[in-house]
């Protein structure tokens, strides 16, 4: 199955946004009416709260953080990315709420591109998860995506590449791991690559038992290479009768070649 952006996990709220010098330090909490209508799912209100503290020099990435989050919710991507990629920008003197921004701006580009696959626009779909990939190149729902995307591109060195990223690092649930195998292997038979194909199909079953996909994959490159053995074994018979054939017949024509000879001596 394939991922929708629903199955998108949810972005982090940081919650140390300020420095020694933010009020927040004095027992304040610039946000806080923001983040109480946040989590009360008022979203469009929580954005219009946030703005206020937007130019604050403290307060303001954290303000700009929380606008992304209800962007979010609200399945609106393109502003979710732009306001945690300023917070990225802006948070230089908070590691945790850049790295927050980093992988939320990540996340809203996936999203992005997985609307744009699942509305049939492909190139679109890759330019944002490409993207998502280059924000934060450890984020393993956007490498399994944009794997899928370029396999379905046949853009298969690219593909390779980001499907053995996306298997070396610890994400991934057994179902989207059996897949990225599967996907290996429907590669390795486009190519001809049959030997390889059926090694990626094994491991997509040792993720997962019941990858339907990989276990019918699985059976029929196992029937090809039964059949081109098969051939194979019937070539290297009819290759060494035409042996046979080839030798008589340069043999035959040497002896007639040499009795003609010594009937014009005589």
């Amino acid at each position: 199955m394939m991922v929708s952006v629903r199955n998108l996990v949810r972005p982090f709220l940081v919650v140390a946004l300020f420095s020694a010098f933010s009020a927040s330090a004095l027992g304040e909490d610039p946000l806080a009416e923001a983040r109480r209508l946040l989590a009360d799912k008022q979203y469009r209100e929580a954005i219009a709260e946030a703005r206020k503290h937007v130019g604050d020099r403290a307060a303001g990435p954290g303000a700009l953080h929380l606008q992304g989050e209800a962007h979010y919710y609200l399945g609106e991507y393109e502003a979710s990315r732009r306001a945690y990629l300023l917070t990225r920008e802006r948070a230089s003197g908070n590691p945790a709420l850049q790295a927050s921004a980093r992988r939320n701006a990540s996340m809203a580009c996936a999203a992005l591109g997985i609307r744009a696959r699942d509305e049939g626009r492909v190139d679109e779909a890759r330019a944002h998860l490409e993207e998502a990939v280059r924000i934060d190149p450890d984020y393993g729902h956007a490498l399994f995506t944009l794997g899928g995307v370029l396999t379905g591109l046949r853009r298969y060195e690219r593909a390779k590449g980001v499907l053995r990223r996306f298997l070396a690092g610890e994400g991934g649930g057994q179902a989207d791991r059996a897949r990225a195998w599967t996907w290996l292997g429907l590669m390795a038979m486009d190519e001809g690559r049959l030997g390889r194909a059926r090694k990626h199909f094994q491991e997509a079953l040792e993720e997962d038992r019941s990858f339907g996909e990989a276990e019918a994959s699985l059976e029929q490159v196992t029937r090809m290479i039964e059949g081109v053995e098969k051939t194979s074994a019937v070539e290297h018979r009819l290759l060494g009768a035409l042996a046979v054939v080839l030798l008589v017949y340069v043999g035959g024509g040497a002896a007639l070649f040499r009795f003609l000879e010594r009937r014009e001596r005589l």
